[in-house]
């Protein structure tokens, strides 16, 4: 079946959300779909430090770009009181954003809620822990060059040494997109 790489699924993230910051990194995306007065099918991007939704029905655009650190509560829920494939996420303004259709609810929950607790804590995602996310979510083949990885790298982290190389895998490794 095709999937699209993760090299795609950036440039995806690049172009709809062109008011991000250079350095923001796309960690994972998912397939989902946004409540709002109708069910708006899209994809859900994560970086470091925003949650993302993207939808093009017919050329009608919905998006949403939410900071981290404006987010006060995540909840797993579920659709028509019993299919538990939902979150609903609260923002500092009491707005309230309900997201259903997760193939693995529970682990976009547990994905969300630790990059989340990082920006509560203010304790950054390191380079090497978030290439590890990156492969352990994409897989082995990101669609990029070693000098495309490294540069990616360089500008998230200037260390260089070699425990955190890019190329090096987690033993928890897949290629399940909803990690």
């Amino acid at each position: 079946p095709f999937q699209s790489t993760y090299r795609q699924r950036n440039e995806e993230f690049r172009k709809f959300f062109k008011d991000l910051p250079n350095d923001e990194r796309l960690i994972v995306d998912y397939s989902c779909a946004w409540q709002k007065e109708i069910l708006i099918q899209g994809r859900m991007y994560i970086s470091q430090n925003y949650l993302c939704f993207y939808a093009n029905f017919l050329k009608w655009e919905t998006s949403l770009c939410l900071k981290f650190k404006d987010i006060v509560g995540i909840t797993r829920e579920k659709t028509a009181k019993v299919i538990p494939n939902a979150l609903e996420i609260r923002s500092n303004k009491n707005d309230k954003y309900f997201f259903a259709s997760f193939a693995t609810r529970d682990k976009t929950y547990a994905m969300i809620f630790r990059i989340w607790q990082t920006v509560l804590i203010d304790q950054p995602i390191s380079s090497q822990q978030l290439w590890n996310m990156i492969h352990q979510c994409y897989g082995n083949d990101l669609d990029m060059t070693t000098d495309e990885e490294d540069n990616y790298n360089k500008q998230e982290n200037s260390s260089t040494s070699d425990k955190n190389s890019p190329n090096q895998q987690t033993k928890n490794e897949t290629n399940d997109k909803h990690c």
